[in-house]
């Protein structure tokens, strides 16, 4: 999908106004987007009309938040927890398949996966990982 919508930014992933002059139907027909595509439109048009993010794409420091996000129809939880982590906010743990089953082995209910690390608070998501990288690598302390 991603290097079908490059493809429509000449070799650049579209800025904000070009997506919204590709269209979803384009961008559902071109780019296998189906019902995601309306979604692109309306999401990058408010988040435009917000101004959440300039023509360029880049995010306004300080106003996209998770609550933001999910308020915008069509971003649930996972891709709202997901954005903010990727704009340097870690207090939310996107939650996915993967993350669901890692949380399943150690025996906790992936809906309580923002609880079962309220320790690292701010740092929830960096505390996720952190334990992963320990449990991957068998970590003994030595």
């Amino acid at each position: 999908m991603v290097a079908s919508v490059v493809s429509l930014g000449d070799g650049l992933f579209p800025q904000p106004n070009e997506f919204l002059e590709i269209g979803p139907e384009r961008l559902a027909r071109e780019c296998k987007l189906g019902f995601r595509a309306k979604t692109v439109d309306t999401v990058t048009a408010q988040l435009l009309h917000d101004k959440a993010i300039k023509h360029d794409g880049s995010a306004r420091e300080g106003f996209i938040s998770y609550d933001y996000l999910i308020s915008l129809k069509g971003i649930g939880p996972y891709s709202a927890a997901h954005a903010v982590m990727l704009l340097g906010d870690f207090s939310n743990l996107p939650v996915d398949s993967e993350v669901s089953a890692y949380l399943r082995e150690l025996g906790i209910d992936p809906s309580e996966a923002y609880s079962a690390f309220q320790k690292w608070k701010q740092y929830r998501f960096l505390g996720y990982k952190l334990k992963r990288i320990i449990d991957n690598k068998n970590w003994t302390g030595e």
